[in-house]
């Protein structure tokens, strides 16, 4: 297996280069061209078989001598056409920049002078291409007659061709319905299937609970356990258990589920019969299908399945087995599309206790014992550490561990060796996991056993290793690289994933069992060492090496052996240790072929040494490495230059010079052969300005520039054409980017000399060409930034200006696009929720692709955001958070104008007072808002009462007035018995709310739709006790509803009839959604501090039919829980701290309210706390 999945990706990338050189005119002689030819033919030849070798290799030792043998050689090929290949790219660039240099305005020799020149140089030339095509001939001709000699060898072992089918994976064995007769901690994870599977409110015609986990988890026993227990058989009419694995054939799927629930043949039947058949059993009637290890990931298959199964009775059930999160989801979804009532509540098994892996060796000692020396347990405790408890090794591991002879003498072995210390076929975890490797495409295998390039337990950088895959050339490109990296997510070969804000993947590590597996597969290609001989003497296998240490072990001339000549094979040098110069010398002259190279100093160096030290020589042989694709040097400044000749790394895609120089001198002077490179990252550069040679990369993608305490302008990034991404952070005297110096200031502490976006020209300032992303964090003095109309991804302002988004905002009002009609203005605000625009409007406008913006510690009013049509501008926001903004007092409503906003996060925003009407977001799922002090809640329009005219305020219709208007607020306490008659607006889909801090927080829209847990903190419980009890709404069609009645508003001015047919298109809505009570699907209640919270409505509880968990702390006026509490029976805990009020009402037998609580299973109620 190891050798498949490192030499189909390889033979891939042979073929692909090859193809590319032989359509390009590289060669001039005939010969190279044939021979080139040739060497293709026997690559795809020996291809055609990789996949049976792979097969027989395990049984015969021949065959896997065989595939050794062709891993060097495949690896030496790849590298000879990187070589042809690199040396094409480096001579067109050189002839380009000849023919610029030809254009030239010196001074011109004479015409003969000249023309000899031209015959010299072409005579030079030629002579050497024809000298170097009959080496490269030569050399393609050598590595294809090794191949060919290997290629005879596939006819004596019997290799036949297969074809290259990605995922196939190795024989499983089935299941059945019977549960083992051990089981250990698993007791919990069944009640928790069992409730789902009887308990849920939902009344859907399918309803599929997935349970993922990675192989051996133990997920199959679960589904046994479940499946046989009496609640589960006396529940559901019809049960059938299938065991599905790798090939998902509906036709086999309903011939097992007859055969289970029919006991008869059926054998033979087309899939017409079967279907016919089954929905006959099945109409009608509560069915439990358990589909066991089930992989398919294509929904179309799902889709076919689930057409057959949605005749049942309602609350039937579909429990599925899978160590894939994609199969439940696509699955699912699959499912749904039929059926809109379907849910998906997948459920992840997670490992077991130190405590329970214990008692499962227990367990397997029976009817012997545990050998009771206190040393022989913590060393029996050990090893079973290491199984990361997955139940099926720490059973592998306890059977071996019961049947030593000598435990004093073979459990410190097994501790040392663990699972690999058990013989390959005789370990079922090792299968099992296999199993699942062996189910990965083939260049998705080779990025997974590159990961252990880092020790067990490393938390790697995500973007790093997909970056590294790219640079190996085992995904063409990042995007590739992050579709393998998820489905190895996914399919549990990762754990502890760490995501940043904006969800993308941060940081994750390997599961310690899918370490060992990624180890056995990749043998000796990867090697660690924790000392730098490894540098002189690398394992003659050995392709990737990581080094670490202390940093005191130079190397000595009698340390040199036999395995200096092995260094030229290493593609990726990992050093996290503090080279010397002989070291680093060494390693830019030995180790050629590298395609990653990352040293990470960790000097002992006293800085005042590193002063007057000058490691720069040691660094002139860069260019040597002309396979580099990644770079990366950090934490060093013994390095006073980066040479010129790094330069000439025509391959160099990534390059990360961190803490590494100070000025701008120290820098290449020209960049011009790095037309790869992608991502440049400059950190604690120390200079003024940058370079100007940095607008000259024409196919970087993202720059980062970080801690560049000094640095005070930037030219011209504006002109890189493929720059996407942006981030800038820590650079306090950073003032300006801009094409020209004369427009930037030096002095960003006069505030006089700061022009407001009112002042400037927006014609002539520049824009970036292509950016998606913009991330600008702690540089307070940059006012001045070329604008950025194209983000499509995210926006960060933290501790900036405002000035580059005001302007950026501002740019198309004079470029003449066509706004959207923004005259009904609110008196309090600016708000406008806009249809959604056309994509020849949108496109009119600055940002109209923003998906998510995130504001925070801004010192400006962020009322400078509002102006005539700003709300055009983010249509498209999905996600706003704003936070520590202390200069805002009214939220400005462009900011919320996107109907497809779901989340809004605001904290911490000391001088907030009104929010624009949040209800009016039709999309808004998610809404958090805690430590804004002074928040008094959301305005609206309210219909006046008879007598009130005189209260109007301008504005508004001559009916309605503000609830926030000035003149109103005098008498609220009197007018609170009105008001609580009057129907407020309400979200028309949140589903999550948590308020945290806002003790002013009154005028907020209901939220009946809150589903799972909500959280009240040190705010008013007005607007719960207004939801509470609301009449039941028609949750599902809201936000429809509200998008066609903009629609409506919005063409009325055109026609009639197309009005008429969008209100046909809301009542239609409206009459197929579902009537859902008030909060009747929150689980989780929490009030924490609440002061003017007295009582809790009656008929408000009868609808929290799903609450299981409800904590009440600090309600110091709460009096007492009413007899509604008996009809909550979902309700398993309730925690009752400091409510003095109701501590004697609730005193377990005697208080007035206990028989209300009394079948609550956990009550908390301290005297003290």
């Amino acid at each position: 297996m190891a050798a498949e999945a490192v030499l189909i990706p390889v033979a891939k990338l042979i073929l692909g280069k090859a193809s590319d050189l032989a359509s390009e005119q590289i060669g001039l002689l005939w010969n190279f061209r044939r021979e080139l030819s040739k060497f293709k033919d026997t690559v795809s030849t020996i291809q055609a078989v990789l996949r049976d070798a792979e097969e027989k290799q395990f049984h015969n030792h021949q065959v896997k001598d065989w595939l050794e043998k062709l891993s060097g050689i495949m690896y030496d090929a790849e590298d000879l056409l990187d070589d042809l290949a690199t040396e094409a790219r480096r001579k067109a660039m050189l002839s380009a920049a000849t023919d610029d240099d030809g254009g030239g305005g010196g001074r011109r020799r004479t015409s003969t002078t000249c023309c000899w020149s031209v015959v010299r140089f072409l005579f030079s030339s030629l002579a050497k291409q024809l000298v170097y095509d009959l080496k490269m001939a030569h050399a393609i001709k050598a590595i294809r007659e090794k191949l060919d000699d290997i290629s005879k060898d596939r006819e004596i072992l019997h290799l036949e061709s297969h074809s290259s089918q990605e995922g196939e994976a190795l024989p499983s064995r089935e299941t059945d319905s019977c549960p083992p007769l051990i089981v250990v901690g698993r007791e919990g994870d069944r009640k928790k299937i069992i409730h789902l599977l009887l308990n849920s409110t939902c009344e859907a015609n399918i309803f599929v609970v997935p349970i993922i986990g990675m192989g051996g988890m133990g997920k199959t026993t679960l589904a046994q356990l479940v499946f046989d227990d009496d609640q589960v058989k006396a529940h559901f009419d019809i049960k059938a258990w299938v065991y599905v694995s790798q090939s998902f054939d509906v036709s086999v799927i309903l011939e097992k589920i007859l055969q289970s629930i029919a006991c008869q043949g059926v054998a033979g039947l087309s899939l017409d019969v079967l279907q016919a058949r089954l929905r006959g059993k099945i109409t009608g009637k509560r069915f439990l299908f358990v589909l066991d290890d089930v992989w398919e990931e294509t929904s179309w298959s799902w889709e076919t399945l689930g057409k057959y199964l949605t005749v049942g009775a309602p609350g039937s059930k579909v429990l599925v087995t899978t160590r894939s999160s994609k199969v439940a989801e696509v699955g699912g979804g699959a499912l749904k599309s039929r059926s809109s009532n379907n849910i998906v509540l997948p459920y992840h098994l997670k490992g077991l206790s130190e405590e329970e892996c214990w008692n499962l060796l227990v367990e397997k000692f029976l009817p012997r014992k545990v050998p009771q020396d206190p040393h022989l347990q913590e060393i029996g405790k050990q090893i079973l550490r290491r199984c990361g408890g997955v139940p099926l090794a720490v059973s592998t591991i306890a059977g071996a561990l019961v049947d030593s002879r000598d435990p004093n003498v073979e459990w410190p072995y097994f501790l040392q060796k663990g699972l690999s210390s058990i013989k390959h076929g005789e370990d079922p975890t090792m299968s099992a996991l296999q199993l699942s490797f062996s189910h990965l495409p083939s260049n998705t295998k080779h990025c997974f056993t590159y990961c252990i390039l880092f020790p067990k337990g490393f938390k790697f950088n995500v973007q790093m290793m997909i970056r590294f895959w790219v640079a190996q050339g085992f995904v063409e490109s990042e995007d590739e690289g992050s579709g393998c990296f998820k489905m190895l997510w996914c399919r549990s070969f990762f754990q502890e994933m760490e995501m940043y804000e904006s969800g993308e993947m941060k940081v994750c590590r390997m599961h310690d069992l899918m370490y060992d597996l990624a180890c056995s597969i990749a043998g000796n290609k990867i090697t660690r060492s924790s000392s730098s001989t490894v540098l002189i003497n690398v394992p003659s296998k050995t392709r990737h090496l990581y080094v670490t240490g202390d940093g005191n072990d130079d190397l000595r001339e009698e340390d040199y052996g036999d395995g200096l000549g092995n260094a030229s094979k290493v593609r990726t040098l990992v050093c996290m240790k503090s080279l010397s110069n002989k070291e680093l010398e060494h390693v830019l002259n030995k180790f050629l072929r590298l395609r990653v190279l990352m040293i990470v100093e960790e000097s002992s160096i006293p800085y005042w040494l590193e002063l007057v030290l000058d490691a720069s020589a040691s660094l002139n042989s860069l260019n040597k490495l002309k396979h580099l694709r990644y770079l990366a040097l950090r934490n060093t400044t013994r390095w006073k230059k980066l040479p010129d000749s790094v330069t000439n790394l025509v391959n160099l895609q990534v390059l990360e010079l961190v803490n590494v120089w100070s000025s701008e001198e120290q820098l290449p002077r020209d960049t011009m052969m790095l037309v790869k490179l992608k991502h440049l990252e400059l950190t604690g550069y120390e200079g003024v300005k940058l370079p100007n040679w940095l607008s000259g990369l024409p196919n970087l993608v993202e720059f980062s520039l970080r801690d560049c305490n000094r640095c005070q302008y930037l030219l011209a990034l504006h002109q890189m054409s493929s720059l996407k991404k942006l981030t800038i952070d820590n650079c306090p005297l950073l003032n300006c980017i801009n094409n020209d110096a004369d427009h930037c200031y030096s002095s960003p502490d006069n505030s006089s000399s700061r022009l407001t976006t009112e002042e400037e020209d927006d014609d002539e300032w520049p824009r970036f060409q292509c950016l998606s992303y913009l991330k600008i964090q702690n540089c307070p003095s940059l006012t001045r930034l070329p604008m950025f109309p194209t983000l499509e991804g995210e926006l960060e302002l933290d501790n900036t200006s405002l000035a580059p988004l005001a302007r950026t905002m501002k740019m198309n009002m004079r470029r003449g696009g066509e706004g959207v009609d923004c005259s009904d203005e609110y008196a309090y605000g600016d708000t406008n929720i806009h249809p959604p625009l056309t994509s020849s409007s949108a496109s009119a406008y600055p940002l109209s692709g923003l998906t998510k913006m995130f504001l925070s510690d801004i010192n400006e009013d962020l009322e400078s955001l509002s102006h005539p049509n700003s709300s055009s501008c983010l249509i498209s926001v999905e996600e706003l958070r704003v936070q520590s903004c202390n200069q805002c007092v009214k939220l400005p409503g462009s900011l919320c104008s996107s109907i497809h906003l779901m989340k809004i996060h605001l904290y911490k925003c000391a001088t907030l007072e009104y929010l624009p009407p949040l209800h009016e977001l039709p999309s808004l799922r998610k809404l958090f808002i805690g430590g804004c002090p002074k928040l008094k809640g959301c305005w609206w329009k309210k219909k006046k009462k008879q007598g009130n005219h005189d209260n109007h305020k301008g504005g508004g219709d001559d009916d309605y007035y503000y609830n926030f208007d000035p003149s109103m607020e005098g008498d609220r306490e009197e007018r609170k018995d009105e008001e609580m008659e009057e129907e407020w607006p309400h979200f028309p889909c949140l589903s999550t709310l948590r308020i945290e801090s806002c003790p002013k927080l009154i005028w907020m829209p209901l939220f009946p739709t809150v589903e799972g847990e909500m959280w009240l903190y040190q705010t008013s419980t007005e607007a719960l006790v207004r939801t509470m009890k609301m009449k039941p709404v028609v949750a599902a069609a809201a936000a429809e509803h509200y998008l066609d009645s903009q629609q409506h508003s919005t063409c009325a001015a055109a026609t009639t009839t197309t009005c008429s047919s969008s209100s046909s298109s809301s009542s239609s809505s409206s009459a197929r959604a579902d009537i859902v009570p008030p909060l009747s699907k929150v689980t989780q209640l929490q009030l924490w501090w609440i002061d003017d919270l007295e009582f809790l409505p009656e008929e408000g509880l009868r609808n929290l039919t799903s609450l299981q968990s409800l904590f009440l702390c600090n309600c110091s006026r709460l009096a007492s829980l009413p007899p509604a509490m008996r009809n909550l029976t979902s309700l398993q805990s309730l925690a009752i701290l400091n409510c003095p009020l109701l501590r004697d009402r609730c005193r377990k037998g005697e208080g007035e309210d206990w028989p209300n609580i009394s079948h609550i299973p956990e009550i908390v109620m301290p005297d003290k706390v």
